[in-house]
């Protein structure tokens, strides 16, 4: 597992929706800042690299919040996160035992890695 910690140019901005609203009403709410990285490498059915990289936002309240940003690097039959919105939340699907291992590890790391505000 790598680890680093570093400012990223493509950084999401935090949306916010409350619950019982649909995910058309999701809003901008606050820009953010990247506070890791994990890489977690994979090799079976399926071979490649699982990333977690961790935004939090720069205000508080009602616009702070934290970004998960879940990706695969494929180097031979992958598969990707992917996720379902559902009513008051998401399910997030990590589908292939190889990178949902991978995910899991990755996702572990990062929230070990965050200081909190």
């Amino acid at each position: 597992m790598n680890t680093t910690t570093a400012q990223h140019t493509d950084t999401p901005t935090i949306l916010g929706r409350s619950a019982g609203d649909s995910p058309e009403h999701a809003s901008e709410r606050a820009r953010t800042e990247k506070v890791c990285e994990v890489s977690v490498p994979y090799v079976s059915g399926a071979v490649g690299t699982a990333k977690v990289e961790l935004f939090r936002s720069v205000d508080d309240e009602d616009r702070g919040g934290v970004i998960l940003r879940l990706t695969t690097e494929d180097g031979g039959s992958s598969f990707s996160p992917t996720f379902r919105v559902v009513e008051n939340g998401v399910e997030l699907h990590l589908t292939g035992d190889a990178e949902a291992d991978a995910l899991l590890r990755a996702i572990v790391g990062a929230i070990a890695t965050d200081k909190g505000r």
